[in-house]
């Protein structure tokens, strides 16, 4: 009981004291220049320095005091007003904020109450919810809530509202948990009435990767990305590529918004790039994302790739800072992130398969190129026609009915290219132009075609000869398994690009509502126009197999004819050959003599042989002859 010690405290804050010894420390140094007047100066200044350090430091505590309570009483009076709020949002429909930051998602909340509601930017008239953002309108949405729906309008055609992934454009209801952006990065989770609402209400699930995804998949992003695959290599590079592709989809969003800002006239669409649509074998799962640039007013297209993208958008935030601090400046092309010289653009590609030259046959049809979406850029003419070493035309007789006839013998064919019909890259721009490129498999060099200006028919009139000295099972195989990939490439003209300068005027030479009157009406003429060509094609080919079908079907029918008067005489051996069966059982005489029997039935198998090879050998033939008639007619 002697070793216990009481030491009396004063009951105070730790602000308190601190600020009991600061001013304990100040009445300390007070004291020490009163009774130091006699001291040297030096030691009179230091103790004035800490004199003034240590009020500075009270007069910053007390400061910090008053802040904090200031804090403190508006902290008070938000949770007062945020508990008024709570009890409205419990009874009304509202919306909450989804944030890429699943801490920020669900702190704002905006209720609709019984009536009609704006929603617009911020300092505006009769604006009730303000928001912000990119591509927000002063005026944006209007709400209206009957007591028993809520429905929404844009204000304007200007006003960009996303519903559940799709662009609004009219008066839409809106149901229990439907998903809304408002411009370009404002994400909202519309809550119903509390009759629509449930206890097994997931609003977690509704998170920004949710918003993302869905929007993604309205953009045009292909829905195979999503869907299970049994390789599962190809299903990562799916999963990857789609996450790369819904990842990128806000900074798009914002550079187009940027753009429109300031005037730039530059679109920016992501797009998936499928490598199989220029490697020979079409089966590599590789995929990747880049980026579409279009410059809608001199409709000058590029492809960057997603790092060129990450590192433009940067700049374009830097300038789009500047343009909103200090207004629109002149930027030469060099700085300008929105500018790039031209260059050539990939159309679409098709496949021709090659296993027809595997047996010496041709090959004479048209195919349809497709781009990465799959639509149709254009129908090609190919042909690939078997040779000898100084390019002439094999004949029939070289026909092959076991590809491995052809190993260690030479192999020569010429790939012709004779036109390229309904160029939409050329219809959408007249100055515009087309070239192929070939990828041969095997070949290590790309063939290119010469390039073809203003012709939407295009006459490409290429020609190229492959030559192998020497059939390898490695070229057969390639013959048989894999095919020449025909890429269709765009050309432009760079000396028509002029790039809008930064201050938001376009070119003085240039009439914006001429172009853009000339950009409406347009589109109808070349529709029409591609149209009339496609039935054009259509009748000749139709025209065409009118006239060769008739006479194809009544050689085919002779041939068949002949062929069945010629298996009668090979029926009637087998006949003979059940006969001398028969006889070998019923007749004693051949019982013991095997030898005589088995003679006679290798003669009679002899016989049957030949007549039946030289059968399908004259079928062959004549099937041959009607089809090189049908083919020069």
């Amino acid at each position: 009981a002697k070793k216990i010690q009481n030491n009396a405290v004063v009951n105070e804050s730790p602000t308190e004291r601190l600020i009991r010894e600061l001013k304990e420390e100040n009445e300390r140094l007070m004291a020490m220049l009163k009774t130091g007047g006699n001291k040297k100066t030096d030691n009179s200044e230091e103790l004035k320095y800490l004199l003034a350090e240590n009020e500075r430091q009270m007069g910053m505590q007390l400061s910090w005091e008053n802040r904090l309570e200031e804090a403190r009483k508006e902290w008070e009076k938000t949770f007062l007003n945020s508990s008024k709020e709570k009890a409205e949002w419990e009874q009304q429909p509202y919306i909450m904020n989804v944030n890429e930051d699943s801490q920020l998602t669900g702190v704002i909340k905006h209720c609709f109450d019984k009536g009609k509601t704006v929603i617009g930017k911020e300092n505006q008239e009769d604006v009730d919810i303000t928001i912000k953002g990119l591509s927000v309108q002063n005026h944006h949405a209007m709400i209206y809530n009957d007591g028993n729906k809520v429905y929404i309008e844009p204000c304007s055609i200007q006003c960009l509202i996303n519903y559940n992934g799709s662009k609004l454009r009219q008066k839409t209801q809106l149901h229990h948990l439907d998903r809304l952006k408002f411009g370009t990065t404002s994400l909202f989770l519309f809550v119903g009435f509390m009759s629509e609402r449930r206890s097994q209400d997931q609003l977690e699930k509704y998170n920004y990767d949710y918003f993302m995804t869905e929007i993604a998949e309205h953009e045009g992003l292909a829905v195979e990305l999503q869907t299970p695959r049994r390789n599962s290599d190809a299903q990562a590079t799916s999963t990857t590529v789609f996450h790369e592709f819904v990842d990128l989809m806000p900074l798009i969003t914002e550079a187009n918004a940027i753009s429109e800002e300031m005037n730039k006239y530059v679109k920016f669409e992501a797009e998936v790039k499928n490598f199989a649509s220029h490697e020979t074998s079409a089966k590599t799962t590789e995929k990747e994302v880049v980026v579409k640039v279009t410059n809608t007013l001199t409709k000058k297209v590029w492809t960057w790739s997603k790092a060129k993208f990450h590192n433009r958008k940067n700049i374009m935030d830097q300038v789009y800072g500047e343009f909103c601090e200090f207004g629109a400046k002149k930027i030469n092309k060099k700085n300008d992130p929105f500018w790039d010289p031209v260059e050539d653009v990939f159309l679409g590609s098709c496949h021709v398969w090659l296993q027809p030259i595997a047996y010496n046959m041709e090959i004479d049809e048209h195919f349809a190129l497709h781009n990465y979406h799959g639509k149709e850029e254009a129908v090609i003419h190919v042909q690939v026609v078997p040779c000898n070493n100084k390019g002439r035309p094999l004949g029939d007789d070289s026909i092959v009915t076991d590809a491995d006839e052809l190993l260690d013998s030479p192999l020569n064919y010429v790939i012709m290219l004779p036109q390229c019909m309904g160029v939409r890259w050329i219809m959408e721009d007249k100055s515009r132009g087309v070239f192929c490129r070939i990828i041969v498999p095997g070949e290590k060099n790309i063939i290119s075609s010469k390039r073809i200006w203003n012709k939407p028919q295009t006459e490409l009139d290429f020609t190229a000869q492959i030559q192998h000295k020497k059939v390898t099972s490695k070229i057969l195989d390639q013959l048989l398994t894999e095919s020449i990939v025909i890429e269709l490439w765009g050309t432009q003209d760079p000396s028509e690009i002029e790039h809008p300068e930064s201050n938001g005027q376009i070119h003085p030479h240039l009439n914006v509502d001429i172009l853009s009157q000339a950009q409406e009406e347009k589109p109808d003429y070349e529709t029409i126009y591609k149209e009339n060509v496609l039935l054009k094609s259509e009748l000749m080919k139709a025209n065409q197999k009118g006239k060769v079908t008739k006479g194809l079907d009544v050689d085919l029918a002779k041939s068949i004819q002949i062929f069945f008067k010629d298996i009668r005489s090979v029926q009637s051996t087998i006949q003979e050959m059940k006969e001398i069966s028969d006889n070998v059982q019923k007749d004693g005489k051949y019982n013991g003599n095997m030898k005589s029997i088995m003679d006679n039935y290798f003669k009679t198998l002899t016989t049957t042989d030949s007549q039946l090879s030289s059968c399908v050998q004259t079928l062959r033939k004549s099937v041959m002859e009607t089809i090189k008639k049908s083919k020069s007619s």
